[in-house]
């Protein structure tokens, strides 16, 4: 994965920042990476919390600009059904 900064991207016509998805197997996993961090002092965007589209979710901005929407997806039929 190569993530860049703004004026990188500029050059391409893709002057917005990058946004990558990590799905996780569980709440506690998305609560463990906040902790972990946030105790760096990454910058968080939002802190961890249930959305009304079924994901327990933060974000994080990289030096770049770049964002990074950690989630656990809790509102999938399958997830229910092994619950």
């Amino acid at each position: 994965m190569f993530l860049t900064n703004g004026a990188f991207r500029e050059q391409y016509r893709n002057g917005g920042p990058v946004l990558v998805w990590l799905n996780l197997d569980s709440q506690e996993g998305v609560n463990e990476l906040y902790a972990l961090w946030s105790a760096s002092q990454a910058k968080i965007v939002s802190p961890p919390e249930s959305k009304p589209w079924g994901l327990y979710e933060f974000t994080v901005a990289d030096l770049d600009g770049n964002l990074f929407r950690i989630f656990y997806d809790f509102a999938t039929p399958e997830r229910e059904k092994n619950a």
